[in-house]
Parts: C-alpha cells; structure tokens; sequence
C-alpha cells in the first residue's frame, strides 16, 4: 500500500507554541510541519514533540534549523538533534556548500528555502549554485515575501532540473498555513524517510486556494426608454404630437 503526507516544508516557530502549530496545522488539513527555528537554544522539548505526535488529532512537527545569508538559505533536518553534532558545525559554516555537506554526513538534509529573498524584502541578484550532495528541491512556494524573488526562485529551480517543493515559509503567517505544502510518497510520522525521499528529490508542490466557485456575474436588465421619447427622437421642440399638415 502506498502512503503519502502532506507537509508544510518551512513553518516558522515564532509563528507558535509547538501545540499549537500542530494543532493550527492539522485544521489546515496538513499531516505534519517542519518546525523550523533560529537556533539550538529554540529547539523545542522532545517530550513536547513526543507528545504531539501521539495525539492523532495533531499534525506532527519535525524541529529543524534555519541557516541563512546573502544568497542562500537553508532548513536543516536531522532524525534526533540531542544525538547529532550537527548544530555545533552549523554555526561556524557561512559556505552553502559546506551547509548541505555537513547535513549531508550528520545524515539530515538541507533543504533550500528562497534563496534569493532576504530578511527585509531585498533580493539577491546572485545565489549559491546547487550543490551535488544531493537532488533536494527549493522550498520556492511560499508565502509573503517578495514576488520577484519568488518568481527567480521558481527559474533557478527549474534551471537546475530540481523539483519545486512549498511551505509557509519564512515571510508568512499563521494564517497562510495550508496555503502552500509538499506532497511525499511516504509515512506519516518517519522522520528518515522524510530526508531520503527529499535527498533523492522528490516532493511536490501544492497550493490551496479557495475552493468556493465564483458567483456569476449578474445579468445588466436593459432599461425600456420611454415612448413618447423614442417618438419624439430627432423632431423638433416638447410637443409629443405631430406638427398639423400645412394647408
């Protein structure tokens, strides 16, 4: 039998306590989130993950890492955090390709997420090349954010023949969660199927808008002009009745 999940790729922690994402996730009709923070101080509490994702009604969250700079930008993934040594490495490496290496050996994945956007709207004219670590796609689907940067993201995904892969991103908000998610041919709940399906490059990009059709528009009722008037059209004066014959 096969399995799928819908997950949101970039689920930014500030947006939320972790129940309260997974809740607000689940109703959103995702079955799990990357709970992506700034640091290994913000990693939340494993029981709390623990927690979560013994409860059917919640979506479950992955804690992950976000690594960022001029041109590039990661969501780092591991299996356990407490067990990897990941994080120390992390924060001394500023070269993308030494990011996806060292993710890559601590058996995780670093997953591109807009690279040409930055913190404050700007856009970057150059980005870091795709290394070939591994086939990972670009997180290019997200919310908020800068259009432009969006749409380079999309080019510079499809130049490099990767997939597109969505999520809320770093720009968005609680409310757009379920607007943007990847769909993976894998179990909900397994953490390292998660990372060989997306180091093997699949994933697929979907966006939910509003499901509800459009009223049609309302038919204009042409208005009956008044018959005197169209009598009256091109003579001359008020009088509604014809001018007597001359003798």
């Amino acid at each position: 039998m096969h399995h799928f999940l819908l997950i949101d790729l970039c689920c930014p922690a500030d947006l939320g306590a972790p129940k309260e994402l997974a809740h607000a996730g689940a109703q959103a009709g995702l079955e799990a989130l990357l709970y992506v923070v700034d640091g290994a101080t913000a990693l939340p509490d494993q029981a709390v993950i623990n927690e979560i994702a013994a409860d059917p009604e919640l979506a479950t969250l992955h804690p992950a890492v976000a690594v960022r700079g001029e041109g590039y930008g990661y969501v780092v993934l591991v299996q356990n955090w407490s067990d990897s040594s990941l994080l120390t490495a992390l924060e001394s490496i500023t070269q993308p390709e030494l990011i996806e290496a060292a993710a890559n050996e601590a058996g995780g994945c670093a997953i591109p997420v807009s690279p040409r956007q930055g913190p404050d709207g700007e856009v970057f004219r150059k980005v870091a090349p795709s290394s070939d670590v591994s086939q990972v796609g670009t997180v290019a689907c997200v919310a908020g954010g800068s259009m432009l940067g969006r749409d380079l993201d999309l080019e510079d995904t499809a130049l490099a023949h990767r997939r597109v892969l969505a999520g809320t991103g770093p720009y968005g908000s609680r409310d757009d969660l379920g607007r943007f998610a990847t769909l993976l041919p894998i179990t909900p709940g397994d953490v390292q199927a998660l990372i060989n399906a997306l180091n093997l490059g699949l994933g697929l990009a979907c966006e939910f808008g509003n499901t509800v059709a459009p009223k049609p528009p309302k038919k204009r009722r042409r208005r009956r002009r008044n018959a005197g008037k169209r009598r009256n059209k091109g003579g001359a004066g008020d009088s509604e009745s014809p001018a007597p014959a001359a003798d």
